[in-house]
């Protein structure tokens, strides 16, 4: 809980207005991961925000519906590819399915 907790005052701090400040919000969103929109446009919204300050190449773009999760996946294995993710779990294995598992789609967040 503490990493939650540690996130949404990162995000408040990073001026983030979305609907995920609220802890169940954002759980239950992490719990869906790619095919919840909400939680797309969150890890849109940080990438839109890295740009600020990183020159990356690589963009993510938010999801409008859970059919658009596989290319959404995509998109997060090219930028954290770009970023030199040192976490496995983010950046090994099937793509498709890295961020449909609540621990990963925190992780993603918190670090």
């Amino acid at each position: 809980m503490f990493q939650i907790q540690l996130s949404i005052q990162q995000f408040y701090s990073f001026r983030y207005k979305g609907s995920l400040m609220d802890d169940g919000a954002l759980i239950q969103a992490a719990a869906q991961g790619a095919l919840s929109p909400e939680y797309t446009k969150l890890c849109a919204w940080l990438v839109a925000e890295l740009k600020l300050f990183c020159k990356l190449e690589e963009s993510v773009e938010a999801t409008n519906s859970p059919t658009e999760a596989e290319g959404f996946q995509l998109e997060v294995s090219g930028l954290l590819t770009e970023m030199n993710c040192p976490y496995n779990s983010l950046t090994s294995g099937d793509v498709n399915k890295r961020l449909l598992d609540k621990k990963n789609c925190l992780l993603l967040l918190s670090k």
